[in-house]
């Protein structure tokens, strides 16, 4: 079945990742804004209400300080039918954290 190699939303949120720390140019909260208005756009969700209201809440809202966990933790919105880059771009990052569950089926190892 038909899958996305590179998306343009991905390209963005890269670009993003990329002018954070100044290694390119260009505004790290521009890209991964307009990463987020492609991911909508792909999965046919974007209205300007929705995306304006998707950035508004201040775990999404680009912040200096948490920047690279929010372009690290958004970059997996779009990612729900690619399983190995899902899985590949969250062991590349730290972000989203993940816990352990509080019951473990695996004897606690």
């Amino acid at each position: 079945s038909p899958v996305n190699v590179m998306t343009y939303a991905k390209l963005l949120f890269a670009q993003a990742e990329a002018a954070k720390p100044g290694w390119t140019a260009g505004s790290a909260k521009s890209l991964y804004e307009a990463a987020i208005k492609a991911s909508m756009e792909q999965y046919g969700v974007y209205t300007e209400a929705a995306y304006k209201a998707y950035l508004t809440p201040p775990d999404v809202a680009y912040t200096e300080a948490k920047a690279l966990e929010q372009i690290g933790t958004q970059l997996l919105v779009p990612l729900p039918l690619q399983g190995n880059a899902a899985w590949s771009e969250s062991r590349r990052k730290v972000f989203p954290k993940l816990e352990q569950a509080a019951t473990l089926l695996n004897g606690g190892t």
